[in-house]
């Protein structure tokens, strides 16, 4: 590379990413965004992507610098004299049909972009080509949309500089009349590199704060007592990932309650992260190790802003104990997320004095000290939260816009055991970007946490909008808005451009005695109109009613079952076989599961009596319903999976003829002797019956809710339906949905004129 023109010594902040990436310990970062390009861009997408890029590259002369010398203490930038984009720009298309929603209303993760990451995240950079690559994925359903994957080696761009590239990207697709003739190779610009962050910044360290630092590092740092990180240190590395979206009203609803509460998204963010992780842990770790990302951009000169490309980034550190994030209570611990932001605002206060990066200096060997000398010991560790924040989206209609972003990270050997890296699009969603070393972390366990912290979340969204919406009540089976909460959510609505406030009215039942076990009382969503049906839909194990609660949303979205009051119940916590016995919300216990495990095997480990405690449960929630003056034909009872099944049950021995039943991925409860049961005027024998399952259920085998439709028919129901679904594991589908709210609308239009001789 002795050809190359010289651009400057690799500042030692930049020197940590290239002595990682040169051992294979840390290899890239990725920023991704999802294009729409107006009706008057008709020339194919390479047209337009090559065009943009050359103006990227004239913008921003890292992406023409490359490292010569990694491998020693001295390495350097030098400039490539020229870009063949046809070898750093890839063109794949899309699998049809893999977006879209999950059936609780929440973005679905885009499985091709995830796929597509996994890969580029495992691949390092190789001298001379450039220090980053962009890979485009094609929609063949929308030709005028695609994502753009911009990944790129950390010693020439930190999060912010993903983001800053997007910009660029976008402006320069916005600048485009008519592209000229595309060109492969582009020729690098004779700008200056941006001056590294040694030379912009004194990086001044304490004398008390380098004694201590030096301390730890040469004589003596104790390991926390019960502190998690993982397994030690491996080499070489896998990197694993996983995306996971959340909608612009979660995420708007969340921030109102940070703001409300004092605190903010990455702080928020932090704690559930540490919550969703000693929940899946065992008990004697009581401690957790977080470390943050935050931009120096702020405080360093004019010449470097949140559009330029470069590394000025230090991190921060802050511990979670098991005791204050997980209190025994079972209460949220806002406390410790206003923790949190306290301790970014200290951080932010000293601009950027005492920070690990100025430690740096008195480093021999980056590659022995920082990276080998680390494996086979334990991670110090646990998890990191790295938030880039909000893209601001584009509103002009005839220009290019961003909608969805995603900024993900490679695993670290020698850093955290997770890495949660979070970005808002400019579609307001909120992705996090889930990655970890395989082998460090087992896969159940982030799969575990990712399920929890979705949880986390969905129970602050729809305890926010309680919390939002105080000053509403309901009365005679109408909603009823007080003049200030009116005036807030018409301003909330401007504001987000969403859905209007009646909308997002939900609220707590008050007045629901539990029946048994101390359970919580049901999420409603009440009617936008008249009260007149209700729709009952039971979570499946381990889950609460907030985990429905969009797919009433959803239906609000589309102006259907307005009439309608959803009723989303919550289980009771108890001991369940297959958890090793702890508690979690199930309707009855479950001690085999599984995909071979046929129906026969089943009904014979079922729990009789916590199955008959959870009917007695359902029938006082009919019966409420019934006693608000709701005709018991208007009354759709349903659930998914060990909530499908109890509704099921409880639907066949219900003595009030009711409108219709639903269970989704379920199976039938005590086949064998359900008639001992069943009243003696079967009243829902004729009643709709709905049953959907997917082919690829590996938690209750399709057979299993074949053969249970089957022994619906024979034991006397005149009318069910079975619904099968391609490619459907244990969950549910926008297809599904479909066909249920088709079921649902039939239903209730058969029980309009139908009355209860309860009534």
């Amino acid at each position: 590379m002795e050809k190359f023109e010289i651009l400057r010594p690799v500042g030692r902040l930049e020197q940590y990413s290239t002595s990682r990436h040169q051992v294979g310990f840390y290899l890239n970062v990725a920023v991704s965004a999802t294009y729409f390009l107006p009706e008057t861009f008709v020339l194919p997408v390479k047209d337009y992507v090559y065009q943009a890029c050359e103006a990227a590259i004239a913008e921003h002369p890292s992406l023409s610098a490359i490292v010569a010398d990694d491998h020693t203490q001295d390495p350097y930038f030098v400039r490539l004299p020229e870009i063949n984009l046809d070898q750093v720009v890839s063109f794949q298309d899309r699998k049809p049909g893999l977006l879209g929603t999950e059936a609780n209303g929440e973005p679905a993760p885009d499985l091709d972009l995830q796929t597509l990451l996994a890969t580029q995240h495992n691949m390092p950079f190789k001298a001379p080509n450039p220090l980053w690559r962009l890979c485009i994925l094609l929609d063949v359903e929308d030709e005028r949309q695609f994502t753009a994957a911009f990944v790129y080696h950390h010693a020439i761009g930190d999060g912010t500089s993903g983001k800053a590239f997007h910009q660029t990207f976008l402006r320069a697709l916005g600048a485009m009349d008519s592209p000229d003739q595309t060109k492969s190779i582009v020729k690098s610009p004779g700008l200056p590199l941006l001056p590294n962050i040694e030379l912009v910044h004194p990086m001044s360290l304490s004398f008390l704060y380098l004694a201590k630092k030096i301390f730890q590092a040469k004589i003596y740092s104790r390991r926390p007592t019960g502190l998690w990180t993982g397994s030690k240190v491996l080499a070489p590395s896998q990197t694993r990932l996983r995306l996971v979206p959340f909608s612009k009203l979660l995420v708007s609803t969340i921030r109102d309650r940070c703001r409300a509460e004092g605190t903010t998204i990455t702080a928020l963010l932090q704690t559930i992260i540490a919550r969703s992780i000693f929940a899946h842990i065992p008990p004697e770790f009581a401690l957790l190790a977080c470390t943050g990302a935050l931009s120096s951009r702020r405080w360093l000169p004019d010449v470097i802003t949140d559009e330029s490309m470069g590394v000025w980034v230090q991190d921060y550190e802050e511990t979670y104990s098991r005791a204050t994030v997980a209190p025994s209570d079972g209460s949220f611990p806002w406390a410790e997320a206003r923790r949190s932001r306290k301790t970014i605002q200290s951080v932010l206060k000293m601009e950027g004095a005492n920070a690990s990066p100025s430690l740096l200096q008195f480093v021999d060997d980056f590659q022995e000290e920082l990276c080998l000398s680390k494996v086979g010991k334990d991670r110090d560790k646990s998890f990191e939260v790295s938030n880039v924040g909000v893209l601001e989206p584009q509103t002009n209609p005839e220009l290019p816009s961003i909608k969805g972003m995603v900024f993900s990270q490679c695993a670290s050997v020698m850093g955290n055991a997770i890495e949660v890296s979070a970005v808002t699009g400019g579609d307001g969603c909120l992705v996090l970007a889930i990655s970890w070393q395989q082998g460090v972390v087992e896969a159940d366990l982030v799969n575990q946490v990712i399920e929890s912290t979705k949880q986390e979340l969905y129970n602050i969204e729809v305890v926010a909008l309680e919390f939002i919406f105080g000053s509403c009540y309901q009365v005679g089976g109408e909603s009823a808005i007080t003049p200030a909460a009116e005036s807030w959510g018409n301003q909330t609505s401007e504001k987000s451009h969403q859905f209007p406030f009646a909308q997002l009215l939900f609220f707590f039942s008050s007045d629901n005695i539990s029946t048994f076990n101390m359970i919580r009382d049901p999420y409603i969503v009440p009617a936008l109109t008249k009260h007149t049906a209700t729709v009952i839909m039971a979570h499946g194990l381990g889950d609460t009613g907030a985990g429905w609660v969009s797919l009433a949303q959803t239906w609000r979205r589309r102006g259907k079952f307005n009439e309608v009051a959803f009723v989303f119940p919550n289980a009771p916590e108890i001991p369940i076989t297959i958890n090793f016995g702890s508690r979690m919300p199930g309707w009855y216990d479950i001690s085999k599961l599984g995909g071979d495990l046929t129906l026969e095997e089943s009904i014979s480990s079922q729990d009789e009596p916590g199955i008959l405690r959870s009917r007695e449960y359902f029938d006082s929630l009919i019966k409420k319903e019934i006693n608000n003056g709701i005709k018991p034909s208007r009354i759709i009872l349903g659930g998914f999976s060990q909530g499908g099944a109890m509704s099921v049950f409880a639907g066949i021995t219900q003595k009030e003829k009711l409108g219709g039943v639903f269970g989704l991925s379920c199976y039938m409860l005590l086949s064998d002797r359900i008639k001992n049961y069943m009243p003696e005027e079967w009243a829902n024998k004729k009643t709709p019956f709905f049953l959907a399952h997917g082919l690829e259920d590996a938690v209750v085998p399709f057979s299993s809710g074949k053969a249970s439709a089957a022994k619906l028919k024979e034991i006397g129901l005149e009318n069910v339906s079975f619904n099968e679904y391609e490619g459907l594991g244990h969950s549910a589908t926008p297809e599904e949905v479909d066909d249920l709210e088709n079921f649902i609308e039939k239903a209730l239009a058969q029980g309009e004129g139908n009355v209860s001789a309860g009534l």
